[in-house]
């Protein structure tokens, strides 16, 4: 089976506006290429993953700038022609904590980053969760102090 690969540089230097800047980089070749949103999550009961919490999505390939349009039928894909030339595809959004837990799920505030990798993430459609291969990184304000479960590279 095929893996997909791809990195993923978050920035949560933004606590005061609680906006976590999300730029990820995936291989791809020219032609249709379709990126999904999280919408199933652990311990929902529906399609809940909030896409409505995520702006200024653009994609580009090459430093260019390229259109994209939602799946008519599926509001958690994003669909984009990676043009001729291009081996990277660029996504670059923000997602937009809550700021009161009646909006949702407060995850940043001026104090801490709950970061949730499943709102600052899109994937490949057609492959697996399981064969997708991911390389993050995180940038949070100077003073902080991180928490993780991830096993931190260069020990920073």
């Amino acid at each position: 089976a095929a893996t997909a690969l791809a990195s993923i540089d978050v920035d949560g230097r933004d606590a005061p506006g609680r906006v976590i800047r999300a730029q990820l980089r995936f291989p791809a070749q020219p032609g249709p290429f379709s990126l999904v949103y999280p919408q199933w999550l652990p311990g929902n009961h529906g399609p809940r993953g909030p896409v409505d919490l995520i702006g200024g999505l653009r994609f580009s390939a090459n430093g260019t700038s390229l259109p994209w349009r939602r799946d008519p039928l599926d509001m958690y894909s994003f669909l984009v022609d990676v043009p001729a030339g291009a081996s990277t595809l660029s996504a670059d959004f923000q997602y937009l904590s809550p700021m009161d837990r009646v909006q949702g799920r407060v995850v940043m505030t001026p104090e801490i980053i709950g970061l949730q990798w499943n709102a600052v993430v899109l994937y490949p459609a057609g492959f697996a969760a399981d064969k997708i291969t991911v390389s993050p990184s995180v940038d949070i304000p100077a003073g902080w102090h991180a928490g993780t479960a991830l096993e931190p590279a260069g020990g920073s």
